[in-house]
């Protein structure tokens, strides 16, 4: 769908999502007893679109993005 490739929808599905993510990691972290210094995020395509705008979001560094 054409509507899907608008930026602005683009941006407002990041938006969506990166709550979702964010809660993801923080249970995955908090079981694990890491914090983001030691997470590294790998994206491709659209994974790669929420893995630094997730990166950008944090307030503590993370220890990488790898992003393509």
């Amino acid at each position: 769908q054409l509507a899907s490739l608008e930026p602005k929808y683009i941006n407002q599905q990041v938006k969506n999502t990166l709550p979702l993510l964010d809660n993801f990691i923080t249970t995955i972290l908090k079981k694990n007893n890491l914090t983001n210094k030691n997470l590294t995020l790998v994206g491709f395509s659209q994974g790669s679109i929420l893995a630094i705008n997730y990166g950008i979001s944090k307030q503590e560094k993370l220890k990488a993005i790898i992003s393509f």
